[in-house]
């Protein structure tokens, strides 16, 4: 599937952050050390930029994706339109009418 496992791991980087962010918010602030403050932040800050990078990759998916269905797409049309006609001329009786003149 297009990126599933891409957008699973954003998914869970997502919730990482919040879940971070919602630890912090309960606790007092003025009871977490110089270091302890600089542990969650890098941590976020890590988390922040796993998270820009799996869109990079997301996108980059996308975009091969789109690449891919272009390149399918020509043929596929080809070969349909090539069947319909050979369909249609099927279909069509063919009749031993002359022609009519015209006067």
């Amino acid at each position: 599937m297009l990126g599933i496992k891409i957008l699973n791991d954003i998914d869970k980087t997502l919730d990482k952050l919040v879940n971070n962010a919602n630890e912090l918010s309960s606790i007092d602030l003025k009871s977490l050390s110089t270091e302890e403050f600089a542990v969650f932040e890098n941590t976020q800050k890590n988390l922040l930029f796993h998270l820009f990078d799996l869109d990079k990759q997301f996108e980059e998916k996308k975009q091969q994706f789109k690449a891919f269905k272009r390149a399918c797409e020509k043929p596929l049309k080809k070969s349909f339109t090539t069947f319909s006609k050979k369909q249609i001329a099927k279909k069509a009786p063919r009749t031993n009418r002359p022609k009519k003149k015209v006067l």
